[in-house]
This record gives C-alpha cells, structure tokens and sequence, in this order.
C-alpha cells in the first residue's frame, strides 16, 4: 500500500507495504547495546513508536544504532528507513526542523549514510537523544577502543561512539 505521509514539511510517499516486509525480513544485530535497545524501547518511547507506525517502520529493529555510555544510562542514535513508493523522492531534505518526541528523544531526516539492505530508494531517518538503562541480565561488556578512537583520545577529543 502506498501511502503519502506529510511529515517535516514534506509529502512523503511511501511504500507501507514494502517497509513492513523489509523490517520482518531483514537481521537485526546481535549485540548486548542493541539488544538493550530492543528490550525497552517500545515501552520507553510510545509516541515515538506510533510515529514511526506510520511509516511502517518497527521501533525495535533500526537498521543502525550508535551508542555510548553516560553518567544517566547508555545513550542511543538510531537509524530508520521506509520505502520509497514509486512516486516519492528520498531527497525531500529541505533544511528541515526536526521534532521532539516522548519528551527526549529528536527524530529528524538523517544526513548521513547508514547501512541498509534496500535496493530502491528509501527515506532514512534517525531518532537521537534516547537514554536508557542497562537492564540485561548479562554483564555489559564495553568494545576495545578503535584506532581513531584510541588517536581522538591523544588530541583531547572524548568522541567515543560505539556499535558492537
């Protein structure tokens, strides 16, 4: 079912169908940080959930996550795509205001480009700001540092972004 969505000051034409069947089909990864993500952020985000619903995006299966550890939790940026429909234009990327919600978390257009396994257009978005705890039962267990993390470190910048 293609549907347009007006969202950001765009008409968005998307693919509900296609999305839909692409989240059920595609891995999701495996680690603890994202399977942390998956455990709560249903129930943590509800308004964030029905917005993405729209799109038929799950919540809990983004194609990407960045994450890094905070004095309030582990906080997660997120990445979502949807299906183009065969009339919509993944490039309505106006300067485009992004909005809040579920009190915290920023879900705007996303700049840059995030790994996913469609092979048409789609709309990528990203949900930011998501702070949430550890609650597995397994030990969390931190990634080694990269190279250009270990050489951030040397020239004073803490940048320390993370996927598992």
């Amino acid at each position: 079912m293609q549907k347009a969505i007006e969202a950001f000051g765009c008409l968005l034409c998307v693919d509900i169908e296609k999305t839909i069947e692409y989240y059920k089909s595609n891995p999701v990864c495996n680690c603890l940080a994202c399977r942390n993500y998956r455990a709560q952020v249903k129930e943590k985000l509800p308004q964030a959930m029905k917005y993405l619903v729209r799109f038929g995006i799950d919540i809990s299966r983004p194609d990407e996550t960045e994450w890094y550890e905070t004095d309030r939790g582990i906080e997660y940026t997120a990445f979502y795509t949807a299906g183009c429909a065969d009339d919509g234009d993944p490039s309505c990327e106006k300067e485009l205001q992004g909005i809040v919600l579920d009190d915290a978390a920023f879900f705007e257009f996303a700049k840059e480009y995030v790994p996913n396994y469609w092979s048409t257009p789609c709309y990528t978005f990203k949900l930011s700001g998501i702070i949430l705890p550890y609650l597995l039962e397994e030990p969390f267990i931190k990634p080694k540092k990269s190279f250009f993390s270990r050489l951030s470190a040397v020239f004073g910048k803490n940048t320390e972004k993370t996927h598992l």
